[in-house]
């Protein structure tokens, strides 16, 4: 990530292997350091930008590469994810990963 006021550069996420390919980003709506990051291998993760640190990871959620992301406009908290599954997966964040799908279309 380029820091426009000092011009840093920092890695925030890093695949785990080289096979595994980021395959959609989305920032949370409004001043939250929040990134969502779909990949290749059916994963979401959700990194703090200001801390680089990983809040949490998605996994199992889909049966295949997380294709889209986005950030509900009016409820922060909620996560849509898109995949070549068909599928579209609504998680609340705040929620335990096993435990976060809202709901499934």
């Amino acid at each position: 990530m380029w820091n426009a006021e000092t011009g840093d550069i920092k890695q925030v996420f890093d695949t785990e292997n080289d096979n595994d390919i980021v395959t959609s980003v989305a920032w949370m709506k409004g001043s939250s350091p929040v990134l969502a990051i779909g990949t290749s291998s059916k994963k979401i993760h959700l990194w703090d930008t200001t801390q680089f640190a990983k809040i949490k990871t998605y996994e199992n959620h889909h049966d295949g590469r997380v294709s889209s992301l986005s950030w509900n406009p009016a409820y922060h908290h909620l996560l849509s994810s898109g995949s070549i599954d068909s599928l579209i997966n609504s998680v609340d964040i705040r929620a335990p990963s096993t435990q976060s799908i809202v709901c499934t279309f």
